[in-house]
């Protein structure tokens, strides 16, 4: 999903921006408008350029996986299916490698 940068004025008459993921642009301000924020700019945030060079990319570390299998063990015992338990540890990952692999 793309991020969208964005500028704005919240209902009490605060400045604010920030940066947002969502689907499509419309979605995005559909939900700054949700949020009572008048949008001012909203543009699609620059893609990294790095992005697709492996050798650049964090390795996948021990570290990771020990936190992950414990984590899974965790949601395993706890009576999660397999599949929705890889989904959300899928999404919480913060090394970007190890969440392309999930």
């Amino acid at each position: 999903m793309p991020f969208y940068i964005w500028k704005g004025v919240n209902s009490y008459g605060e400045k604010r921006k920030g940066k947002i993921e969502m689907p499509s642009e419309a979605m995005a301000q559909a939900h700054l408008k949700k949020m009572r924020i008048t949008v001012s700019m909203l543009k699609e945030a620059p893609k990294d350029m790095f992005e697709n060079i492996e050798f650049l990319k964090p390795k996948i570390t021990g570290k990771d996986v020990v936190i992950f299998t414990r984590q899974l063990s965790t949601m395993i015992d706890a009576g999660l299916p397999l599949v929705q338990s890889l989904e959300i540890l899928g999404e919480q990952m913060e090394n970007p490698s190890f969440k392309k692999v999930l």
